[in-house]
C-alpha cells in the first residue's frame, strides 16, 4: 500500500509538467505498479482547472505525506453572509464625571438707551377719607367741681374736650371707679394720698389723652351729735340751707341722704368749707344743712360776705344760704383756732373735712 500511493505522487508531478493545464478525461483505474524511484521535483506548473470528478477508486494504502507545496493565490471573497440577528441591548455604562465649567465670556457692549415711552393716562382721583378735613381732639385742664376729694365719695371733674364735629367717647384707668355723664368724670377713690387718673378720648378720627393728678383725703370725721364750733366752744361762721325735697327727715332714708347731700356741698366748698353740721332737729321737719368756715379761711378762698347779719342771705354757687355767725357778732370776727369741736345738742350731726 506504502508504495502504491508513492507511484501516484510521481506520475501526478510528471503529468503536470508535460501538461500545463489542460484538463485530462478520467482514466479507468490502473493496475497496482511497482514502486520507482524518486523523481526529481519539476518546478510547479500553472494552475490548472478542475478536472471532473473521476469514480471513486477503492481504498489504497495510506502514502508517505507528499512535501508540502508552495502556498497557492490568495482566492477571492466569499459571499457575504446574511445578516445575524441583532443581539441585547448591553447594559448601561456608569455617567461620566461632570465637565470642568467653561471659561466665562467677555460682557458685551452696552445697547443704546431705548426711546422714552409715552406719558401714562392719569389716575383717577381716590375718594376722601371719612376723616378728610376734622380737626384732631384735645383734651384741655379739667376743673374739679369739689373743693376737696376724699375717699369712698364721688367727685366731679369738668372736662375741657375740643369740638371735632363727631361723637366722643372717654375711658378712665386709675385707683378707683369712673363713670362719665356728657363731659363730666365723675370719679370715686378708696385709698388716700396722691392718685392719678389717666383720660383717653377718642372720636375715631384721632385720640385725645390727659393725666389729672389729684390729692384725696382721708374724709370726714364723725365728732358726734352736736353742734361745730370754734376751738373756744364760740359760733363759727356757718351758712345754712334746707333741705325742703327731704322733709320730713323721719321718713325713709331721708336723714341719711341729708347727711350725704351735706356733706357733698361741704366738699364742693372745701377750699373754705371746714365742717358739715346737719340738722335733723326732732321739733323741725325739715332738715338743713350748715357749712362751717372762719374769716381767714372765708376770705383766702376768695369768698365775701353779701350780708354780715344774722340771718342775711348768702349766694353760694347760685343757691341761698342764711349766714349765722352767733348772736349779735360779725363773721369777720371768726377764728376756728386750733380746730372744729363739738357742742352738744340734740338733732345736730357734725363731720370735720
Amino acid at each position: 500500500m506504502y508504495k502504491f500511493i508513492m507511484l501516484i505522487g510521481v506520475l501526478s508531478l510528471t503529468s503536470l509538467m508535460a501538461c500545463e493545464g489542460k484538463a485530462g478525461t478520467a482514466g479507468t483505474a490502473g493496475a497496482a505498479g511497482t514502486d520507482g524511484t524518486d523523481g526529481i521535483d519539476g518546478e510547479d506548473g500553472d494552475t490548472g482547472s478542475d478536472g471532473a470528478a473521476g469514480a471513486a477508486g477503492a481504498a489504497g494504502a495510506d502514502g508517505i505525506d507528499g512535501i508540502d507545496g508552495e502556498d497557492g493565490d490568495t482566492g477571492s471573497d466569499g459571499a457575504a453572509g446574511t445578516n445575524g440577528i441583532d443581539g441585547e441591548d448591553g447594559t448601561d455604562g456608569e455617567d461620566g464625571a461632570a465637565g470642568s465649567d467653561g471659561a466665562a465670556g467677555s460682557d458685551g457692549a452696552a445697547g443704546s438707551d431705548g426711546a422714552d415711552g409715552a406719558d401714562g393716562v392719569g389716575g383717577v382721583d381716590g375718594a376722601d377719607s371719612a376723616c378728610a378735613g376734622v380737626p384732631a381732639l384735645s383734651l384741655g385742664t379739667a376743673i374739679q367741681e369739689d373743693g376737696v376729694v376724699i375717699v369712698e365719695h364721688a367727685s366731679t371733674f369738668n372736662l375741657d374736650v375740643s369740638d371735632s364735629g363727631l361723637t366722643v367717647e372717654f375711658a378712665a384707668t386709675g385707683m378707683g371707679t369712673f363713670e362719665f355723664v356728657g363731659t363730666d368724670l365723675e370719679a370715686t377713690f378708696y385709698s388716700e394720698g396722691m392718685q392719678t387718673i389717666s383720660v383717653i378720648a377718642t372720636d375715631g378720627c384721632s385720640t385725645a389723652i390727659q393725666s389729672i393728678v389729684v390729692d384725696v383725703g382721708e374724709g370726714y370725721t364723725y365728732l358726734g351729735e352736736g353742734e361745730c364750733r370754734q376751738a373756744n366752744g364760740q359760733y363759727a361762721a356757718n351758712f345754712a340751707i334746707n333741705f325742703s325735697d327731704l322733709a320730713p327727715h323721719a321718713d325713709g332714708d331721708n336723714a341719711a341722704l341729708a347727711m350725704e347731700r351735706c356733706q357733698d356741698l361741704c366738699i364742693q366748698n372745701g377750699d373754705w368749707c371746714m365742717a358739715a353740721n346737719t340738722v335733723l332737729n326732732p321739733i323741725w321737719i325739715t332738715p338743713s344743712c350748715q357749712l362751717v368756715t372762719d374769716h381767714a379761711t372765708w376770705t383766702a378762698a376768695g369768698m365775701t360776705y353779701d350780708n354780715d347779719t344774722p340771718g342775711g342771705a348768702q349766694d353760694i354757687d347760685g343757691s341761698s344760704y342764711l349766714t349765722y355767725c352767733g348772736a349779735g357778732a360779725s363773721c369777720t370776727t371768726r377764728d376756728i383756732g386750733s380746730g372744729v369741736t363739738l357742742n352738744g345738742r340734740v338733732g345736730y350731726h357734725c363731720e370735720v373735712l
